[in-house]
């Protein structure tokens, strides 16, 4: 799902062909693949522009997260809503996971989540590790994303002429690892099976109470018993991760003007709330949100979904880096750390151990 980038030499710079409408497009979604940090100029590039709102959030179903009595229940002993609109940390996750399968036995499962070895790790951990950064200036440096491309597993500044240190081998990032152990308790198990392949099966089955996933798994729900059951939420404390796909233009391109124009037209609110109406791609364009919202021809629950998904696009800054070194090297190097911690006793020393290990790995494939 993540804009690599590593084709950056291959593509054009479309300001020099169009102004974008950062308006009507959420500033995080472009960021993340569309933007690229030219390190020789010290400028950002535009390189590729979103088509659809595609996060990595949270779905959960509406018949139980809503359900007046189980509400009550939890809020007696929890004295926090068991609506995760309203989470203000991810302890709250846990004790919802705890809540609905070990204490009342409503699913079999808690809220799934990605932990494959191979890639989704590098997913997970900043969904979680976000709530830590924002609230941390030592780490963001003031930055609520980050550094462009080195987003929130970098620390958010970086000494002139280097690039900045890793962000999470500290408590920080230990409390977020911790969280993540204890969240993949309420998985299916081995936990590593829910993956970005599957978890949206599985979620449709109807025996999890939710699942952290990206937003264009929407379309596996369609003919499950579940469909109209569910909704979206930001991550507890109100944010999201992006994961959406971009357009852009090769350099090697015949026709640069007309292929930028195309780009241009494909975002445009008319056709991206087509593209809607067409495909079920959640709309980029704020102006197409709006288009949809009124249209009464759909359900109000279709409705409410895109406003939903379009919300977590606006906060969409929690995001696992996309410099060139990100697939071969850095997520192979942090995925197996965690991975190796997943599978052990959870400690707070093996925390530690895992992210100090991933953090020097890092270091030295970044060049820092």
């Amino acid at each position: 799902m993540h804009f690599h980038i590593g084709v950056e030499p291959y593509l054009v710079n479309l300001s020099q062909y169009f102004t974008l409408n950062l308006s009507d497009i959420p500033y995080y979604q472009l960021s993340f693949g569309g933007l690229y940090r030219n390190v020789t100029t010290g400028k950002t590039e535009v390189i590729g522009v979103p088509y659809d709102a595609s996060t990595f959030a949270i779905f959960y179903r509406t018949d139980i997260f809503d359900n007046s009595t189980l509400n009550q229940t939890f809020y007696s002993e929890y004295h926090v809503s068991l609506d995760p609109h309203y989470w203000p940390n991810w302890s709250v996750a846990i004790w919802a996971d705890h809540f609905l399968v070990d204490q009342m036995h409503v699913v079999k499962y808690g809220i799934l989540i990605d932990d494959q070895l191979q890639h989704d790790i590098i997913d997970t951990f900043p969904a979680i590790f976000g709530w830590f950064y924002e609230r941390n200036q030592t780490l963001n440096g003031g930055s609520i994303g980050g550094i462009t491309n080195y987003n929130i597993m970098f620390m958010g500044s970086a000494p002139p002429g280097k690039p900045p240190l890793p962000s999470f081998n500290n408590s920080a990032g230990v409390q977020a690892l911790e969280i993540m152990y204890n969240l993949t308790k309420y998985d299916p198990q081995p936990f590593s099976e829910v993956n970005y392949g599957t978890i949206g099966v599985l979620f449709s089955k109807g025996n999890a109470a939710g699942a952290i996933m990206f937003t264009p798994e929407n379309p596996t729900l369609i003919n499950s018993t579940i469909y109209g059951k569910y909704s979206v939420s930001t991550f507890p404390g109100g944010y999201a991760e992006t994961g959406t796909d971009f357009l852009g233009v090769s350099k090697y391109s015949l026709h640069k003007q007309l292929a930028a124009e195309f780009v241009q037209f494909l975002v445009s609110p008319a056709i991206n709330a087509k593209l809607y109406y067409l495909t079920g791609e959640f709309p980029i364009s704020a102006k197409a949100v709006q288009m949809i919202l009124s249209n009464t021809t759909l359900s109000a629950w279709q409705r409410e979904l895109v406003k939903d998904v379009y919300q977590t696009a606006t906060v969409g800054w929690a995001n696992p880096p996309n410099v060139p070194q990100t697939y071969p090297k850095l997520i192979p190097d942090f995925n197996q750390q965690v991975y190796n911690f997943l599978q052990g006793d959870g400690s707070v020393q093996s925390a530690y151990q895992a992210l100090n290990t991933a953090a020097k790995l890092w270091v030295q494939d970044v060049g820092g």
